[in-house]
């Protein structure tokens, strides 16, 4: 059984944009280069409304 993008649960982007948002600096740079595979898993929609407001 295959499961769509939109499927995915929610936990791993709040996760992500929890640590975009943080106050270090330092920690959201360490994002910026699993940002691309993150976004391939949850696919072009989720990262529009959801990953790329806080980047």
């Amino acid at each position: 059984m295959t499961m769509l993008a939109t499927d995915k649960p929610l936990y791993p982007i709040a996760n992500v944009i929890g640590e975009l948002k943080n106050d270090d600096i330092q920690l959201r740079l360490s994002w910026i280069r699993p940002l691309s595979t993150i976004a391939r898993e949850v696919g072009d929609e989720r990262t529009t409304k959801e990953l790329i407001t806080f980047v």
